[in-house]
């Protein structure tokens, strides 16, 4: 991911690296977002002992102006639920950056800021049969300068939503949102430093793949895509 050219990237997909990801940056909204073109080729997903090819997009954009609260008194709980988000109508359109292997909109994520992971396009030999994608399932944050930092990211759209307060790497568990949304949440922690120095490292989902109406199997597994893992290949 932090290879200049975006294209010499590897995958990996269950603990073992195959095929590629060619990232691009897409500005045809008006703002940066990322799209990652990944193809894999070293699964045989209907039984004839010839490998098929899997496609997919994996899409970053940002918004802000966006309402967010959460439920943490001071100094208070760590974790727990209770933050809301109210994205803005319309949609502010942010830039995305991406710095090593940290996702963030201006190389951190502010209170109010969103990030937005999906993924599209799903084929299977170049057909979308019937191709579900499973939802997204794991998220690891990652502090980007700086120690004893209080932070707060708010996971999801609403109310009633899972939020957490860290001062330390932490990952998160989402259940299987077929988008992903992660907000800058402002820390009533007192003594909070550097509060808004935090970025997305890893996201992790999975997907169902039918090659064909009459066969099927379970891409297992494909939660793996961690983004962090993504790295240059070697010539």
């Amino acid at each position: 991911m932090n290879n200049a050219d975006g294209v010499a990237n590897t995958l990996l997909i269950d603990g073992s690296a195959a095929d590629s990801v060619v990232r691009t940056l897409d500005t045809s909204s008006g703002f940066n977002q990322y799209v990652f073109a990944v193809t894999y080729s070293a699964a045989d997903f209907n039984s004839d002992a010839v490998n098929d090819t899997l496609t997919f997009n994996v899409r970053v954009s940002g918004s802000t102006g966006n309402t967010q609260s959460s439920g943490f008194v001071a100094g208070g709980v760590q974790t727990g639920t209770g933050g809301s988000v109210t994205l803005a109508d319309p949609l502010g359109g942010i830039n995305v950056s991406l710095e090593g292997t940290r996702f963030g909109t201006d190389g951190n994520i502010n209170a109010g800021q969103t990030l937005l992971f999906t993924v599209e396009d799903i084929l299977v030999n170049g057909s979308a049969l019937g191709n579900t994608f499973g939802g997204f399932t794991a998220a690891a944050l990652q502090q980007t300068s700086g120690t004893g930092n209080s932070h707060v990211a708010i996971v999801g759209v609403g109310t009633g939503l899972d939020a957490v307060e860290w001062g330390t790497n932490t990952g998160i568990t989402v259940a299987n949102p077929d988008q992903l949304y992660i907000t800058g949440g402002a820390t009533l922690n007192t003594g909070a430093t550097r509060q808004n120095n935090w970025a997305v490292t890893n996201i992790d989902f999975g997907m169902t793949v039918v090659p064909e109406p009459s066969s099927y199997a379970l891409l297992a597994g494909l939660a793996g895509l961690s983004f962090v893992m993504l790295r240059r290949r070697q010539a």
